[in-house]
């Protein structure tokens, strides 16, 4: 059977505006000026671990123990599902702006067939393995909570700015598509293969976001603990191998067009 639009939301007595339009549209206005500081509030976020760790660091500080681990490989399943997802993107579907939403074509395909929001779960789970090195759950809670709170909001800025530009198209996409948690059973396959240089290219900050995070916890618990920087040779490795890729590819990226694939 064909998809039809949802009905449509209940009015209030002039029949004008839905019912919870005014909690709406506050949360849709702060989404967009969140919208606008996205890249910064995990700046703050990952302060408030690096307190916590200087504060109470683990007895393992300067080793990779069995939470860092852990935490590492929650992060890398939101790296790659972050890269898997913009590997594949073609082009005009998502704007790379700070300034204001932008899309000259709705995404319905590979993760998003699947999630309306696959860059957002991937930034969740990253975040979520960045608060899990610090071997605090009460960290990890407050950590998706935050992000819940702020993302939700960006979140609902983002269809509120696809609903007014691709209007039922979106609705019948939103209407069967999770916003959050992945439904499987709806994937339908991307038209364009994945292209690891454009992925590289386009999110090679989330991978050095993570590194640098990742190493400055470290470094703070190793403080905390007043054993200078008395770092596990691995981290030194680490941080150094990941910032030389970074800075590689951010050349690339800026002098070449060795990272550009056409289409996307």
């Amino acid at each position: 059977m064909p998809d039809r639009d949802p009905p449509a939301p209940h009015t209030g007595a002039r029949g004008r505006e839905p019912a919870d339009a005014g909690l709406v549209e506050e949360w849709a206005r702060t989404g967009n000026w969140l919208f606008r500081w996205r890249s910064y509030l995990p700046l703050l976020v990952l302060a408030a671990l690096a307190a916590l760790s200087f504060a109470f660091p683990p007895g393992t500080a300067g080793q990779l123990d069995g939470w860092e681990l852990a935490g590492m490989l929650v992060a890398v399943a939101g790296l790659v599902l972050r890269a898997w997802t913009v590997g594949h993107a073609p082009a005009g579907t998502s704007g790379r702006g700070t300034r204001k939403l932008e899309a000259a074509a709705l995404s319905t395909e590979g993760m998003y067939s699947v999630v309306r929001h696959p860059l957002y779960l991937g930034n969740l789970l990253i975040w979520t393995g960045v608060a899990t090195t610090t071997g605090s759950l009460a960290a990890v809670a407050v950590t998706v909570l935050v992000f819940w709170i702020y993302n939700g909001r960006i979140m609902l800025a983002e269809e509120r700015f696809l609903q007014a530009r691709f209007g039922s198209d979106f609705t019948r996409w939103a209407a069967r598509t999770p916003a959050l948690l992945p439904a499987p059973r709806l994937w339908r396959p991307y038209r364009l293969p994945f292209s690891l240089l454009f992925a590289l290219g386009r999110d090679h900050a989330a991978l050095y976001a993570w590194v640098a995070a990742t190493t400055a916890l470290e470094v703070a618990e190793t403080l905390g603990a007043g054993d200078g920087l008395d770092l596990a040779p691995f981290w030194g490795i680490y941080f150094g191998a990941g910032t030389v890729v970074y800075v590689v590819l951010w050349r690339l990226k800026k002098d070449s067009t060795l990272l550009d694939v056409e289409g996307r």
